[in-house]
């Protein structure tokens, strides 16, 4: 919202406004790169720990305000922070990463409470971080946003004495996490001397009822660590950011180089829209983005009559925006490829409510043991599984048609894997992954 009011008052002055057309790229998150890093943050911080010991990951992003509170100033009554998707895409942004942090790192890990069957975000340990408790609604109500320490002492209630404070949003370490942060969620300062070493992670220990750092090998004690951030990952962060941006440049009908559609369709944020190719080496792919499923949300809240994103199965959009799907062969294609590697774009679009995906498959039945979709990764040079999305439906395999159907929240390069009779399980690449 604030870029680009800046960027349109700008134009609207010089008197370029109505001859500008303006494609936004709206924030990162839930792509295959933007999980492999935070992955890469997260992975020293369990090797410090205990083989097997269950750790509460205390997902943080950087929050914004939301109504409750009768502040004012730049970051209150004056903006319509209510009618931000920010809230919604964050936290299905942090549920698109727990799906990949449980497939690397295994059930080790704790996301939620366990209190509900689904993950909601009330019983999450998903974290604002920046701005007073105050700022993320009324005090009172179930439905606030929760800061860092919120957070922290909701696990340590619940019994948890081993948590991780995982840092997403920001691109580099400086006063935000190092100091701002810090202060407001009272957690530990680094040392001068870890700073200038270029240590920004920190671990500490606290009783179960206080906050207070005390030696570790006090019983009872909490061990805690306070992730970095991308500093290390600079340009893994480069590559994910400019496939995104890609994307925004592809709305203009602008496509690299060799990419030449199969088939286009029309997909607008309130109906949504699909394509499907009939004939040709792609017969049989299809793309269905849904239709927005909640019409005027967030756009209708105002500061005193709103409704909170909680659930990541009832989201409040679907699409972001409009724009005209394609569905392209790709030139990258796994070891193990059952099927053609299909290339959706725009590139990286994402959708809240999940779009579904169906791809033809070159194997019969009856020659097939296990079919698994993938989709590229644009940082490792190799291909992830396609991870469930909370709130989606199954994968769908369907042996009559040989085709199989999935649902994804963004849009890439996507292919098939199997396991043939008589053949050894998994599958590989030549390319060396980034996280080995």
């Amino acid at each position: 919202f604030m870029t680009r009011g800046w960027i349109e008052k700008a134009l609207c002055r010089a008197g370029f406004l109505d001859a500008v057309e303006i494609k936004q790229t709206l924030q990162v998150g839930r792509t295959p790169e933007y999980n492999t890093m935070l992955l890469e943050i997260l992975r020293p911080n369990l090797e410090r720990r205990a083989p097997g010991q269950e750790i509460v990951i205390v997902y943080a992003t950087y929050g914004m305000p939301f109504p409750g509170n009768r502040d004012t100033g730049p970051f209150a009554t004056p903006q319509p922070l209510a009618a931000e998707n920010f809230h919604e895409n964050a936290y299905l942004n942090y549920q698109s990463f727990r799906h990949y942090a449980i497939g690397e790192f295994g059930d080790r890990l704790i996301f939620d409470d366990g209190t509900l069957a689904a993950p909601l975000r009330t019983n999450s340990y998903f974290a604002y971080a920046m701005f007073p408790p105050r700022y993320y609604g009324a005090p009172d109500d179930p439905l606030r946003f929760p800061t860092i320490r919120e957070a922290i002492d909701r696990a340590k209630g619940a019994g948890h004495r081993d948590i991780v404070v995982l840092l997403s949003h920001w691109n580099y370490n400086n006063t935000d996490n190092m100091l701002a942060m810090r202060k407001i969620n009272r957690l530990p300062y680094s040392s001068r001397e870890d700073v200038r070493a270029g240590k920004y992670w920190i671990d500490w220990c606290e009783p179960a009822d206080g906050e207070d750092p005390i030696d570790c090998a006090i019983d009872d004690a909490a061990r805690l660590t306070l992730s970095e951030v991308f500093d290390r990952q600079a340009r893994a962060f480069g590559i994910g950011y400019g496939h995104r941006m890609r994307g925004t440049v592809e709305r203009f009908g602008v496509l690299p180089e060799g990419v030449e559609p199969s088939a286009t369709a029309a997909v607008t944020a309130a109906d949504g829209g699909a394509l499907h190719i009939l004939d040709g080496p792609l017969a049989g792919v299809r793309l269905e983005v849904p239709a927005d499923p909640r019409p005027g949300l967030p756009e209708a809240n105002r500061w005193d009559d709103y409704e909170v994103f909680v659930d990541p199965a009832d989201p409040f959009i679907g699409a972001w925006f409009d724009f005209e799907a394609y569905a392209a062969a790709a030139r990258q294609a796994p070891g193990e490829a059952v099927g053609p590697s299909v290339l959706f774009g725009p590139y990286r679009t994402i959708v809240n409510k999940p779009a579904r995906v169906t791809l033809p498959l070159g194997v019969d039945a009856d020659d097939a043991v296990a079919v698994e979709p993938v989709i590229y990764n644009e940082v490792t040079r190799d291909w992830d599984p396609v991870y469930p999305v909370t709130g989606g439906s199954p994968v769908k395999w369907d042996r009559a048609a040989r085709t199989i159907s999935f649902d994804t929240q963004v849009l890439g390069i996507f292919a098939t894997v199997g396991t043939l009779r008589g053949a050894d399980s998994g599958f590989a690449s030549d390319e060396k992954p980034f996280r080995q």
